[in-house]
């Protein structure tokens, strides 16, 4: 018993997406608007990490020891309670302004489903961030946060940029 010959592997195995209505290519829209949420949701992770810092120790505290007395039972507490709401609700807005960001973007791009699922993508992706700023948070205080915070602003921004201008390959750019 012999096999039959192979079929010869057919020419493109996984098609490229046609070019949106206005020339753009999908796929770069959709990378470029996945990743301007998980930025954008990044800035405001970094800028909610701050605000708990500055609740918890003050606004760029002294670094001698001696100077930070502990506050009075009622106070620590209350401001600890506040810290937290903070936490978790920044958290969650963190989160629904990176797939928010990514939704918005990526109206033009193949099916709900699709979409929905890169903006999911980008809401996990600001929490990834969070779990990054806490060390720089550590290792650089409030000024490394305010850093992080603006450097993520400014590459969000561009990829915002990016993911609505950029045209498909071998179209005519746009004068």
């Amino acid at each position: 018993m012999s096999l039959p010959p192979p079929e010869a592997p057919p020419e493109e195995v996984l098609p490229h997406a046609p070019p949106l209505p206005d020339g753009r290519d999908p796929v770069v829209v959709a990378f470029f608007g996945t990743l301007g949420g998980i930025l954008v949701g990044s800035a405001v992770a970094a800028v909610v990490l701050f605000a708990v810092a500055v609740l918890r120790s003050g606004f760029f505290p002294s670094l001698d020891a001696a100077a930070v007395a502990p506050a009075a039972d009622a106070t620590a507490s209350r401001a600890a309670l506040l810290a937290f709401a903070v936490l978790v609700a920044g958290s969650l807005g963190a989160m629904l302004f990176g797939g928010l960001t990514s939704w918005l973007l990526l109206e033009h791009v193949g099916t709900i489903g699709r979409r929905g699922s890169l903006a999911l993508v980008a809401a996990l992706g600001s929490v990834i961030a969070m779990a990054i700023a806490v060390p720089v948070n550590e290792f650089l205080g409030q000024g490394g946060l305010l850093g992080l915070a603006a450097l993520a602003a400014l590459l969000a921004w561009r990829a915002i940029e990016a993911a609505r201008r950029l045209p498909a390959p071998g179209a005519p750019t746009p004068s």
